[in-house]
């Protein structure tokens, strides 16, 4: 009987070793993960400038329905949608530089996304009647974070992962102009690079001794964007064309993030 009792305290003594071993062992682990989900994109506003077209209705001394209004050389654009879905993916490099907290490198693809708009011009100053040209942008988003990150137990399989990370953003715009109506136009393309940061919490499973799955919800912020400025073109026809000096702008964008990472520690 006494040996029994003794075998179970020392199965009892080596087990706890174990796991405190494993716990301290944590403030030395690397770490990798991969992931994806879904990325949204919101705009704060979606401006187009036209200065010659913003001239070219305000001529109209009595307004045509359905034509836009202006502002200064600002086309108010119409049936604006501003916010947008894509799907998102990440891979991080981390380390644990105690058993809580970690410091990363994360690269992040934010996704791909489709804005729109529509300019609507008089026809003809003889005739009350208008045309809508369809603003299309298209916004392609990287950005590269060093974050630092807290993560606590729950439980022997579930913790929680929260994290605050800055870097820079990459966003690419291009435009199509008036596909409804035909028109082969749009603005020219242009990338730029933005300062960015953002928040993630997370609650993560231990599916094995060195293997989380963690799900994650993130929020970002990441500046303005715009299209490059146009130049003169028109149709053979010469009934559409895209005005120079033209272009189309997205100002205070954020980004949200659902989605689930694997990280491996080793």
């Amino acid at each position: 009987m006494k040996q029994l009792i003794m075998a179970g305290l020392i199965a009892t003594f080596c087990t706890s070793a174990a796991e405190a071993q494993e716990k301290a062992s944590r403030s030395s682990e690397t770490f990798i993960e991969v992931g994806g989900g879904v990325g949204a994109i919101d705009a704060g506003s979606f401006e187009f400038i036209n200065p010659l077209g913003a001239n070219y209705i305000s001529t109209f001394p009595v307004p045509v329905p359905g034509v836009s209004k202006t502002k200064g050389n600002d086309i108010v654009l119409d049936s604006q949608r501003r916010s947008a879905m894509s799907p998102a993916a990440e891979f991080t490099i981390g380390h644990f530089v105690t058993d809580t907290l970690y410091l990363r490198a994360s690269y992040r693809y934010l996704g791909k996304y489709h804005l729109s708009g529509s300019a609507g011009f008089p026809l003809d100053p003889t005739i009350p009647i208008t045309i809508a040209f369809d603003q299309d942008y298209y916004l392609r988003a990287h950005a590269i974070y060093l974050g630092i990150g807290w993560q606590k137990d729950l439980t022997r399989t579930l913790f929680i992962d929260l994290s605050a990370e800055g870097g820079a953003a990459r966003l690419r715009s291009v435009s199509r102009q008036g596909a409804n109506v035909g028109d082969p136009f749009g603005h020219p393309a242009r990338s730029v690079t933005n300062l960015s940061g953002g928040v993630e919490a997370g609650l993560g499973v231990r599916v094995g001794r060195r293997i989380d799955l963690i799900f994650k919800a993130r929020a970002a912020l990441l500046g303005n964007a715009s299209t490059g400025l146009s130049q003169q073109m028109m149709t053979p026809d010469g009934n559409y064309g895209i005005n120079p000096g033209e272009q189309l702008k997205l100002h205070n964008l954020k980004n949200y993030s659902l989605g689930a990472t694997l990280r491996v520690s080793f």
